[in-house]
């Protein structure tokens, strides 16, 4: 299995986008052995159950449990999903990669393993961390918070690699709205995060920059929180996430 790691950098996305990204984002090995033809994009199909695809992290993904449920939608319409098939959505709101309460980001994919098997991955982390950790002011990579998510995302993907998952999608948030204490401490963190994407042993690891899928959007895309997205917000994010799956042939 070739490995294949990506950044993606998604241009204003609403449904099915044209993306930006660099050329590692198009190509993709999800597959070491022939099946059926597939009906997007001549992808190898029916070598992974809706059940092997894992959904993991925070309240981004599981305050409305939205982002999982269009994947599906998506998923469905593609005949990559059977109709009484879903992905499993383990994400826990409050979590954080290293430290909090139980079950931290890592413990939802330890969790997810020990239930059933596991092939493809859809995680954030991160976001609590820097929201319930304390960091100088101006932040810096130095700050025991982000260190201890970024050892704690590395110790996850090699965890993910020696259980045998083919791929992973590190989804990374937009940019909070109205909380510059949260944010400088994201732009710290996301270019440590993007690196551990890079660096993972898993075949296939990408990492999406979310803040350019919502650029331009904020207001229709953001709670009132300025953190969590609306349904239109989930949908925009699903769909960027089932793009990248289509392009690299994950569990289609």
């Amino acid at each position: 299995m070739m490995h294949c790691n990506g950044y993606i950098d998604f241009g204003n996305v609403s449904g099915s986008s044209s993306s930006s990204s660099s050329s590692s984002s198009s190509s993709s090995s999800s597959s070491s052995s022939s099946s059926s033809s597939s009906s997007s994009g001549g992808c190898p199909t029916g070598q992974v159950a809706g059940s092997e695809v894992l959904v993991i992290g925070d309240s981004f993904f599981a305050l409305s449990g939205a982002i999982t449920n269009d994947l599906e939608v998506h998923a469905r319409a593609a005949g990559a999903l059977g109709s009484n098939e879903n992905y499993r959505e383990n994400a826990v709101s409050g979590t954080r990669l290293a430290g909090g309460f139980s079950p931290t980001i890592p413990e939802q994919y330890a969790n997810g393993r020990q239930a059933g098997s596991v092939k493809v991955v859809i995680m954030d982390g991160g976001g609590n961390d820097m929201l319930q950790g304390s960091c100088s002011n101006p932040p810096n990579s130095s700050c025991a918070d982000i260190q201890n998510a970024v050892n704690a995302a590395n110790s996850l993907m090699n965890q993910m690699a020696a259980d045998g998952v083919e791929s992973v999608i590190y989804a990374f948030y937009p940019d909070p709205v109205g909380n510059s204490t949260l944010q400088a401490r994201l732009d710290v963190l996301r270019p440590l995060m993007q690196q551990v994407s890079g660096n993972s042993p898993v075949p296939t690891s990408l990492f999406l920059d979310l803040r350019s899928v919502w650029q331009g959007h904020y207001s229709e895309y953001a709670l009132s929180d300025g953190i969590h997205p609306t349904a239109a917000g989930s949908q925009a994010t699903a769909d960027a996430i089932w793009n990248l799956m289509q392009q690299n042939c994950i569990a289609q």
